[in-house]
């Protein structure tokens, strides 16, 4: 099969997908999710819905995440974040939601109070532990660990913050600082597991070839002195267990890039909303800007499948455009 063009017909997911032990969906900036790509998205979590897992991975509510219910915006911020959850309603499928920097009110002063309202809201859907890490606390929080991968997960924007966040131990966080940080990330990814495979997924990329990946707009941006400290800190504490796949949103578009260091591969999931220019650059596997999700299948064996499924009008089950075997 080859990477660029195979569609999957109307009611063949099963069959196309045979062999696949578990999946996981890597869906990003999904705040203002549109119809197309919500039932997208769901046609792919119902193939195998006892084995798949949703990855949301921040960014959930445009404009700046969720205001209080006495606030003019409240109604509509919290349909944008109930059209995520009805993909999960209803079905053996396992979601997961962690936050970006939209949903700390924009970066804003108040964002710690807004990322806890939105996990009480996820977590009355859903279940506790549906939003993570939890509480504004930086993490990082092991989301999954089952005999096909672990999972590691970072809130990103913690980093990122100038205004109240979590930072002393009174707070309620296992980690306050960046030293415990990035001390329980290396811990996380050299602890026996039961697989070979490490995810690492937080909301902002390490590496990019997106609009971030040259903007101005700080912190928000590669060039930034808070992004590219993190990006470093992270990438020497990321080389201890080396992940297969270092995934993130924030840039709206779809990316695979080799890697060097830190993790063997980068991916980056953030166009459920909305598409914006991407460049190429010698590291570039993939790169397209599109409205679509990451699809992250596990089979027998130990191997490992990235694909990329963007929108096709018409066509409930999309379009794949990419796909790259991670391990065989």
């Amino acid at each position: 099969m080859t990477a660029a063009s195979q569609r999957l017909e109307v009611g063949d997911g099963p069959k196309a997908y045979e062999g696949v032990v578990a999946t996981i969906l890597l869906a990003g900036d999904a705040g203002d999710l549109g119809d197309m790509v919500g039932a997208t998205l769901k046609y792919h979590a119902a193939i195998r819905p006892s084995s798949t897992t949703v990855f949301y991975l921040g960014d959930n509510i445009y404009p700046m995440g969720l205001p209080s219910e006495d606030d003019q915006g409240y109604q509509n911020a919290r349909e944008r974040i109930d059209r995520q959850v009805m993909v999960l309603k209803g079905s053996a499928v396992r979601g997961l939601f962690f936050p970006g920097n939209h949903d700390w009110q924009r970066s804003g002063p108040n964002g710690w109070e807004w990322v806890k309202r939105q996990q009480a809201l996820v977590e009355r859907e859903l279940g506790a532990g549906s939003y993570l890490p939890g509480g504004g606390c930086p993490g990082p929080v092991e989301a999954l660990e089952t005999e096909y991968a672990q999972v590691v997960v970072v809130d990103s924007e913690w980093f990122l913050r100038s205004y109240a966040k979590p930072s002393a131990s009174s707070d309620g966080c296992p980690t306050w600082t960046e030293e415990m940080v990035m001390a329980e990330l290396r811990r996380l990814l050299t602890k026996k597991i039961r697989s070979a495979t490490r995810i690492f997924l937080q909301h902002h990329p390490i590496e990019s070839v997106g609009e971030h990946s040259h903007g101005s707009r700080c912190p928000q941006d590669f060039g930034c002195p808070s992004y590219d400290h993190m990006r470093l800190t992270e990438l020497a504490a990321l080389d201890v267990g080396r992940p297969l796949l270092c995934a993130a949103g924030h840039d709206h578009s779809l990316q695979v890039l080799t890697g060097s260091r830190g993790c063997e591969y980068f991916a980056v999931s953030g166009s459920m909303s909305s598409a914006s220019d991407v460049l190429t650059d010698g590291r570039t596997l993939f790169a397209q800007s599109r409205l679509g999700f990451m699809r992250l299948d596990f089979l027998a064996g130990g191997k490992v499948r990235l694909r990329s499924v963007v929108v096709e009008s018409g066509h409930p089950e999309g379009k794949v455009v990419f796909e790259k075997w991670l391990r065989e």
